[in-house]
């Protein structure tokens, strides 16, 4: 079954590249890296205490396809639709009721989106 899509979709690139219409002038495909590294700094110093590591940095793959098309003298218009994806990760000291420190929690914040 792999082997029969496998196929199918080389064929249908094969053709796709081979065969273009009129309105499509070309089509791609785009990657990129990003690299979230956050730095805070807090007024009170209470948020200091709780927060005593500051976030790591993460590496994130994005990904996107675009199209050029209506090339004319005049006019000529590129789609493009991308995946992105940032955010940080960051830990602090979790305590029991009375203070005492009894682990660390780990924190992941992410933002993933799509842009047309």
């Amino acid at each position: 079954m792999k082997t029969k899509s496998l196929l199918i979709l080389i064929l249908v690139i094969v053709l796709i590249n081979t065969g273009k219409p009129q309105g499509v002038k070309g089509f791609g495909l785009k990657t990129g890296i990003s690299i979230a590294n956050h730095k805070w700094n807090y007024s009170e110093t209470y948020l200091d205490k709780v927060y005593k590591y500051s976030p790591g940095s993460v590496v994130f793959f994005n990904i996107g396809v675009f199209g050029e098309f209506l090339n004319t003298e005049y006019v000529s218009t590129v789609i493009d639709f991308w995946y992105t994806s940032k955010g940080a990760d960051f830990e602090y000291d979790s305590k029991d009721m009375y203070g005492n420190k009894i682990g660390t929690e780990e924190v992941e914040n992410r933002l993933r989106y799509f842009s047309f």
